[in-house]
């Protein structure tokens, strides 16, 4: 009964709880390559900020923005075509 029933229920909650802690990972992503690596796209933002090259500024954000959503978005529809039977993944 918890193997047929109980289990596959809770896996689009542990999904949904993935994605979010994703999110949460990215953040801390970003914070670890500004402070720590020599390299990587928060280091040039950090460089980008202390030069005012505000152009750079803006598309290192963007491009953060433009990863974020799409991480979230395939996290999303891997979820409808992991979960088709759970109702919050036939509503996005």
């Amino acid at each position: 009964l918890v193997a047929q029933t109980v289990l596959p229920g809770q896996w689009p909650r542990v999904w949904d709880t993935l994605r979010i802690n994703l999110s949460f990972a990215s953040t801390f992503l970003v914070v670890a390559e500004s402070v720590g690596l020599q390299t990587g796209l928060g280091r040039d933002l950090i460089t980008a900020q202390r030069f005012l090259q505000v152009e750079q500024v803006y598309a290192c954000i963007l491009l953060f923005g433009i990863v974020g959503y799409l991480s979230d978005l395939l996290m999303a529809r891997a979820k409808t075509a992991l979960f088709p039977w759970h109702s919050d993944a036939t509503k996005r």
